[in-house]
């Protein structure tokens, strides 16, 4: 019984379009001019991703320029590197709050 079951799975997985969200598309581009939320960042756009672990939790991503950086602790744990050559510091020395697009990558998770 398990076998039909799982050969049914694969069959259901193989049959999805390419880029379907089941079939594993977690990424979308996003920009300064069209995010709602703080925008964070010092490159106008790039893309948000999330490698899924289930219900919300996984690995969010952000690409811009060529390289990959982490947006929380699960991505920097898989040694992604921290954002911080495109993170925007704020007028007190910190950096400017990167939650509105953290909040958005987990939305894809």
């Amino acid at each position: 019984m398990r076998l039909i079951v799982c050969v049914a799975a694969v069959t259901a997985l193989a049959a999805l379009p390419a880029g379907s969200a089941f079939a594993g598309s977690h990424t979308i581009t996003i920009s300064k001019r069209s995010f709602h939320g703080t925008w964070p960042f010092t490159v106008s756009k790039g893309r948000v991703s999330c490698k899924s672990y289930g219900r919300g939790i996984g690995e969010v991503t952000f690409r811009a320029r060529g390289r990959t950086y982490g947006l929380n602790g699960l991505a920097l744990q898989a040694g992604y590197p921290r954002p911080d050559p495109i993170w925007k510091k704020a007028s007190y020395g910190l950096r400017v709050d990167i939650g509105d697009v953290l909040d958005r990558g987990l939305a894809l998770c």
